[in-house]
């Protein structure tokens, strides 16, 4: 059985925010996930409920 290459997950950060929703604005992207900015909407407010949660 081939291993492959590790793949190491990682929690999303405020840097990460343009690439995702560069990657949410293509037409193959929104076809499975719908309207981009429902989602940046989600990932903002976690983002925040994480920083106050931190306090």
């Amino acid at each position: 059985m081939d291993k492959g290459i590790p793949v190491y997950l990682r929690r999303l950060s405020s840097n990460d925010i343009s690439l995702v929703e560069e990657w949410l604005n293509k037409p193959h992207i929104i076809k499975w996930f719908g309207d981009p900015q429902e989602w940046l909407n989600e990932i903002h407010n976690d983002q925040e409920q994480d920083s106050t949660s931190l306090s």
